[in-house]
C-alpha cells in the first residue's frame, strides 16, 4: 500500500509497506521517463513516517518496530 510519495529531479520516490507473515516497509525509485523501478529498499518493520530533504537529496525514515530513525543518501541509494 503506498504511503509516500516524493519527485527527484528525474525520479519518483515512493514509500509502500506490504505483509507477508511479516510487516516490511520499501522504498521504490522509480524512473519517470521509463517507469521502471530503479532501486529497491527493503526495512523490515513498518516505518510510520518520511521526509524528504530535496537540498542535500537525504531521506529521513522513522521505524515503529525497532524505533530507529533511517537516513538514505538518494542519489547513491
Amino acid at each position: 500500500k503506498p504511503m509516500h510519495l516524493f519527485v527527484n529531479k528525474d525520479e519518483i520516490i515512493v514509500m509502500t509497506y506490504f505483509v507477508n507473515g511479516t510487516i516490511s516497509s520499501k522504498i521504490n525509485f522509480i524512473d519517470i521517463k521509463t517507469r521502471e523501478i530503479k532501486n529497491i529498499i527493503k526495512i523490515h518493520g513498518l516505518s510510520s513516517d518520511i521526509d524528504y530533504d530535496d537540498e542535500n537529496k537525504f531521506l529521513f525514515l522513522i521505524n515503529i518496530e525497532d524505533k530507529c530513525l533511517y537516513i538514505i543518501d538518494a542519489e547513491k541509494k
